[in-house]
C-alpha cells in the first residue's frame, strides 16, 4: 500500500522534494527503510569481515555526531520550549566545563568561572575616570 502523502492529487506517485527543514543528508521518515539499512550494515560487514559490529556501530556514531551536535545547538537557542531550551544550554555547558556537583570543596573554583571571568569586564566610574 502506498502512503497517500506520496501522491499528488491526481493519485500519481511524486518524486521526493526535501522540505526546508531536511538538510543534505538527512533522511525523512518516508524513505527510512530498516530493512534496507540492515541489509547496508550486512554488506558492510560482508566486505569488511575483520571490522566488528561494534567498530562499525563506533563508526556511524561518529558520522552522526556534527549533525547530532549541530541539532542540540539549535536546540538551546530556538526550542519552542523554554524546559528543552535550558536542558540543552545545560547539556552543552556541563559536557563541556563540568558539573557544578563535580566542585568537591568551597575553595575550588568552578571550572566555568575563568569563562565567565573572561566575558566580564570592569567598567570605569566616573570618580575612576
Amino acid at each position: 500500500m502506498t502512503d497517500p502523502r506520496d501522491s499528488n492529487e491526481d493519485g500519481q506517485e511524486r518524486e521526493y522534494q526535501p522540505t526546508r527543514d531536511e538538510g543534505a543528508g538527512r533522511v525523512s521518515d518516508a524513505e527510512w527503510v530498516p530493512d534496507d539499512a540492515l541489509a547496508a550494515l550486512n554488506l558492510e560487514r560482508q566486505v569488511n569481515p575483520e571490522r566488528s559490529f561494534e567498530q562499525i556501530a563506533n563508526t556511524i556514531l561518529r558520522e552522526a555526531l556534527p549533525i547530532a551536535v549541530s541539532s542540540l545547538v539549535h536546540l538551546s537557542q530556538h526550542a519552542a520550549n523554554d524546559k528543552t531550551r535550558l536542558e540543552a544550554a545545560k547539556y552543552i555547558v556541563e559536557r563541556n566545563l563540568g558539573r557544578l556537583s563535580d566542585v568537591s570543596n568551597t575553595t575550588q573554583t568552578a571550572p566555568w568561572d575563568g569563562v565567565l571571568a573572561d566575558c566580564i569586564t570592569d567598567t570605569p566610574t566616573p570618580a575612576q575616570e
